[in-house]
Order: structure tokens, then sequence, then C-alpha cells
């Protein structure tokens, strides 16, 4: 039976973090997927990784970043490069909805998200998103990250659920694997209609 329903944010509550990368790579001329190649390329531990783990500045991370890119021989502004993420602000108002009609069913409903401290707009919308949730568990505040096992055994000791009792929607594979593992139910999430749909499986009937 399932008891805990945990949403990841951008790409499933919020807009896609991708469009936005690809929408700057647009803007400033690069070629697709340069800026995923330049994040990927640091790792575990490169500055993308350190920051959604809350352990380096926005300013240091632009810093790095920058000098990362121009290694890479695509050099961008990381400063305009996190200011663009402000458009992921976006709420997909379905998704509160079905948020809301679990909350109704008696579920508990969590978030899990990979961010960072920005003090911008998004920021701000994760404040009013908070509301809406349970619980909310912010990779930076907490020190750790998806995929990072640690992160999902926290958020289900907070919420005192078993991982079989517990269904996860991501919109990257990666950030799923580690939740089946430890035996969560886990939905991908491509669009709007994966959460209605993915969610009515689980359930077995209408949400």
């Amino acid at each position: 039976m399932i008891k805990t329903v945990l949403f990841d944010l951008g790409g499933v509550v919020l807009e896609s973090p991708l469009e936005v990368i690809t929408n700057f790579e647009k803007t400033v001329g690069l070629r697709h997927g340069t800026v995923n190649k330049v994040i990927l390329e640091g790792g575990d531990t490169g500055p993308w990784a350190c920051l959604e783990r809350g352990q380096i500045s926005m300013a240091d991370f632009c810093h790095e970043m920058d000098h990362q890119s121009k290694k890479a021989g695509t050099p961008f502004s990381s400063q305009h490069l996190m200011s663009a993420f402000d458009e992921m602000a976006r709420v997909r108002p379905q998704v509160i909805e079905v948020v809301r009609s679990l909350r109704k069913r008696g579920q508990t409903v969590a978030a899990l998200t990979n961010n960072w401290h920005s003090g911008g707009i998004l920021e701000d919308r994760f404040a009013e998103l908070r509301e809406e949730f349970d619980l909310m568990v912010e990779s930076w505040k907490v020190g750790l990250r998806k995929p990072e096992a640690a992160i999902y055994q926290l958020v289900l000791s907070r919420v005192g659920a078993r991982p079989e009792e517990t269904v996860f929607l991501d919109d990257f594979g990666i950030n799923l694997k580690p939740a089946r593992a430890l035996g969560m139910h886990t939905i991908k999430v491509g669009s709007v209609e994966d959460v209605v749909s993915g969610l009515c499986e689980v359930f077995g009937e209408p949400i």
C-alpha cells in the first residue's frame, strides 16, 4: 500500500531545467548540450554538485564554472545561466492539483529537490511550494543531492515511510535508479500526463 508520494520539483512540479538550459544556449549562441557537458565534466566533486550540496557560494560557483567553461573551449557566463533558472519558477498547475488531491486522500506528500541558495525568484517559489507539501527536502540545506542514496534515506526517515510504501516521481532516470534500488516505486516524468497516468497506474485508480 502506497502511503507516501515523493515529488521532484524542477521538471515535475515546476518547468524543466533542461528547457532553461536549452533556451540559454540558444540565446547566447552555444551548441545544444554544451552546458550539460561542462556540468557533467565536473562530476560529483565539481562546482555544480558542490553548489547543490551547499558547499560553495554562488559567487565561487560562478567563478569555477566560468573557468571550467573556458577550459572546455566553450566560455559562457555562469551568472547569466543561473539567472535564467528563474524561468523554471513557473508552476505546473495540473501537478499542484494532483498534490492537493493526494493530500486530501490521506497520502503523505513530500518534495525532494536538488537546488541551491539563489536569493532569486526561484527560491521565492520554493518557499511558496513548502505550503503545498508535508515535507520539502532541499539538497543545499541537507548537504546531500540526488542521486546519492543517503538523501532518499533521509527523506524516508523524515516522513516515517518504508521504501515499498513510497512512490517517487522525477524527470531524470539517474535519480530514479537509486530510489528503485531502495525498493521505492518510481515514475519517469516527461510531461504532466506522465504524472497523472503514472500515479493512476501505481494506485490502480484515478487520482
